[in-house]
């Protein structure tokens, strides 16, 4: 399953590592779901990892950052 988000619009640099943007979970996923993620493209950007918080069920609505 490749989960489904919406951005929200943040988007801020994190020194030496890329940029972050922050999205709203719009289904609710399983944490290793997120890896799914990786090696898409969000906003012509290739997504090279996933901020979450470590908690292993993710429901909707729940916040993550896309870093690329």
């Amino acid at each position: 399953m490749i989960p489904t988000y919406k951005l929200t619009g943040e988007v801020w640099e994190i020194s030496g590592r890329g940029l972050v943007h922050t999205a709203i979970l719009t289904c609710s996923c399983k944490r290793d779901d997120l890896t799914n993620l990786i090696g898409k493209y969000v906003n012509g950007k290739k997504i090279l990892g996933i901020e979450s918080f470590a908690i292993e069920e993710l429901k909707e609505g729940y916040g993550i950052g896309l870093l690329t």
